[in-house]
């Protein structure tokens, strides 16, 4: 399966999700946006860009910026500013994550599955982003 096919069937599960949660979602007409779709929240429109997680270890990661061609070259481009929130499938929980843009690193954000050793406070544990954990209750 390709990086297309991938993300696609990624998208479809956040999609199925969230409607079935009730939340309406608006598509944007292509696929040139830097967001795959917009949902409805307590009358407030939220930019969504869906990614896939794949796991190291007890570690979920998912690349926070996209590449694209300037004048040429690949180009990393982020997402700050351009979306509000990303929402992640992990095929490997078979869970969706949703964390705010602002929340995430420039190149890539990881969300650890399981209690860290140490008391490290920048960690994110993936259960606190858990779609059913957020704000779209």
């Amino acid at each position: 399966m390709n990086t297309k096919d991938i993300g696609e069937r990624s998208e479809a599960k956040i999609l199925s999700a969230i409607l079935d949660k009730g939340i309406p979602v608006l598509m944007p007409w292509g696929d040139n946006q830097r967001y795959d779709f917009v949902i409805e929240v307590e009358g407030k429109f939220l930019k969504i860009q869906c990614k896939t997680a794949s796991k190291r270890g007890n570690v979920l990661r998912f690349p926070t910026r996209s590449l694209t061609t300037k004048n040429g070259k690949p180009t990393k481009v982020g997402y700050k500013g351009q979306i509000d929130y990303f929402m992640i499938y992990s095929p490997d929980t078979q869970d969706i994550y949703c964390i705010h843009v602002d929340d995430c690193g420039k190149d890539e954000c990881c969300l650890r599955t399981e209690e860290s050793k140490i008391n490290i406070k920048t960690v994110r544990y993936a259960k606190d982003y858990l779609l059913s954990n957020t704000i779209f209750k």
